[in-house]
């Protein structure tokens, strides 16, 4: 996508509050060398620098070509394009500054993609229709606010738990467990 491109991503680098956040997801899902974490959405990966530098086994999956060529340290050999990794499913998923870039007309198959990856938490960061900085970013598609990203996401059986009061940027955080017995039946 253009819109994504090498000017998109250089100035997003890795910053220190890559480690901090890191660090305290790392100590709230109880993440350790033997639980894999999906930075879905990852850009240039630098969660998933963070995360193997605390030595999780992260990946990173983006729809930039430029993002996934040019990872940040750790990253390197662990973003993909979607059709490039190898499927499993994740202890955590990770969706973090991207679905309100996402069209409306493609959101139900984007959350759907989220739950096949998803083996039992999905943190989403999303900026709403509220937050000052969502008209800083031409690339935001979807303004809505947070209880109807809530129900969007739940309409998937995810179950909504409570953000962490020691969670970084946690009014724009959404944790979520996926919850079998909320899993809806496929509409036909």
């Amino acid at each position: 996508m253009a819109e994504y491109d090498d000017k998109y991503f250089e100035s997003r680098g890795l910053e220190q509050k890559h480690y901090l956040q890191t660090m305290i997801w790392i100590s709230h899902f109880n993440l350790n060398s033997n639980t894999f974490v999906l930075d879905y959405g990852s850009g240039r990966g630098p969660y998933v620098h963070a995360l193997r530098y605390y030595e999780i086994p992260a990946f990173g999956i983006d729809i930039a070509e430029s993002a996934v060529r040019n990872p940040i340290g750790f990253a390197n050999g662990n973003i993909f394009l979607e059709n490039e990794l190898q499927f499993r499913t994740y202890d955590l998923v990770i969706c973090y500054d991207v679905m309100e870039h996402i069209e409306e007309n493609q959101l139900n198959s984007f959350i759907e993609n989220l739950k096949r990856y998803c083996k039992k938490y999905l943190l989403c960061s999303i900026c709403f229709f509220n937050d000052p900085n969502w008209q800083l970013d031409k690339t935001h598609k979807i303004m809505k606010s947070r209880f109807w990203w809530i129900k969007k996401i739940e309409d998937y059986g995810f179950r909504l738990l409570e953000t962490p009061k020691d969670f970084m940027f946690k009014e724009q955080i959404l944790i979520f467990e996926l919850n079998p017995l909320l899993i809806p039946e496929k509409k036909s």
